[in-house]
């Protein structure tokens, strides 16, 4: 299971639908209750196969153009509730808050992928120096033994991840900067690591196999992309815009975002009316 596969898609697409159809409808609960339940639970739905990230809610009013963001070391989305607030909001802001929910959790993917490559001894740490390696004994309730070969393997240039000695809970939690329960869930899950690279190669991915593409993910995440860069925020000038989108992390996620768009498009049309607001029920409905 995967958010690149159009089964895990079609459930979100789905489910956005339906929190169309009721943004106006409490049904017995307050709107604005409604709608952040009915997210809640379509982010559980197509997030079975990991940690789902806890959701969190921040007011940002335009003309500050942002949506959400997904936070690593807090496993956590927040979303701009100033949208989710609007029973006026337009159809195409509807579309936005539904992409970038796909698009963020896409980063907790992306991550939580990079955590079970580690955990499975497939992925290498490319900032793991000797000296580095070698300090993750420390701390370790580890026979003499057991540090000595750690020890020679280290020496011999292989990876400690590689054994279970090493591929710690703590250790990965640290290098990823997520939190530990999160590790912990990746390595009990590492199994499946080999079933994600031998999955059809989506058509986004820059790089020719799926462990390469990984690997792309995991440079970036170390050269501090993921935390530096503000992933709500849409960048206006068009050179920084492309320079961005490029980078390994966002060229997949919006490979993913521009799909799944095109998806709640045909699934609940109205193309001409983006510009329209949901509480027009001559267009959409009580």
């Amino acid at each position: 299971m995967s958010l690149q596969f159009g089964s895990v898609r079609s459930v979100f697409v789905v489910g956005c639908s339906d929190i169309w159809r009721r943004w106006l409808a409490g049904g017995g609960w307050h709107p604005e209750n409604l709608r952040k339940t009915l997210i809640r639970q379509v982010i559980g739905r197509i997030t079975s196969f990991m940690v789902t990230p806890s959701l969190n809610y921040r007011r940002v009013d335009p003309p500050f153009d942002y949506w959400g963001e997904f936070r690593s070391s807090t496993w956590s989305l927040m979303l701009n509730s100033h949208y989710i607030n609007d029973s006026a909001i337009l159809y195409k802001n509807f579309l936005e808050i539904c992409c970038t929910i796909y698009h963020e959790i896409r980063h907790a993917e992306q991550i939580y992928r990079i955590a079970q490559g580690l955990a499975s001894g497939q992925l290498r740490d490319p900032d793991a120096s000797s000296a580095k390696e070698l300090k993750l004994m420390q701390g370790e309730n580890l026979s003499v033994q057991s540090r000595i070969a750690m020890f020679e393997a280290v020496i011999a240039g292989q990876n400690p991840l590689q054994t279970n000695l090493v591929a710690s809970a703590t250790e990965i939690a640290d290098r990823l900067k997520i939190p530990e329960h999160v590790a912990k869930h990746a390595i009990s899950h590492r199994d499946y690591f080999t079933n994600y690279l031998n999955a059809p190669r989506p058509r986004w991915f820059k790089r020719g196999t799926v462990l390469d593409e990984i690997n792309e993910w995991m440079r970036a995440s170390y050269q501090g992309e993921y935390k530096n860069f503000d992933q709500s925020v849409q960048v206006k000038h068009a050179g920084m815009e492309a320079i961005y989108r490029d980078l390994p992390e966002e060229n997949d996620a919006y490979g993913i975002e521009d799909d799944v768009r095109e998806a709640i498009l045909q699934r609940i049309g109205s193309r001409a009316y983006l510009n329209t607001p949901r509480n027009n029920i001559q267009v959409f409905g009580p």
